[in-house]
């Protein structure tokens, strides 16, 4: 059986992972946004907005290009990541963000570790 012929099953668990990191990536901008417009904010910029919704729309690339087996879809959701935990350090001081954020990542980490030869 050759590599291209090769079967890729997602499975039930990651199937379910990568819709809930799309929704995720989604409340969890929400969720920035509101906590940088409290009172209490430490930090308030003109262009959060805007870089929010760029690591949304990178997030949700990555994922859609994890679900049809994309190695390179890993790496852009990665960093999706990494750009929303600086912002929202940034704009929250929070490290519960980190954990938020991390979590989804980790937990793909960990249902993608036997099918890293699936991606292409």
């Amino acid at each position: 059986m050759s590599s291209k012929s090769k079967i890729r099953e997602r499975g039930i668990w990651l199937s379910i992972c990568l819709i809930l990191i799309v929704l995720h990536s989604i409340v969890v901008a929400l969720f920035v946004y509101t906590a940088a417009n409290q009172p209490d904010a430490p930090a308030s910029f003109p262009w959060y907005i805007t870089v929010l919704v760029i690591s949304v729309i990178v997030k949700l690339v990555g994922a859609i290009a994890i679900w049809n087996w994309r190695r390179w879809g890993l790496y852009l959701y990665t960093g999706g990541v990494v750009l929303a935990v600086i912002i929202g350090l940034m704009l929250t001081g929070s490290l519960y963000l980190v954990f938020v954020y991390v979590l989804p990542l980790a937990l793909l980490g960990w249902l993608l570790k036997d099918k890293y030869s699936h991606f292409q």
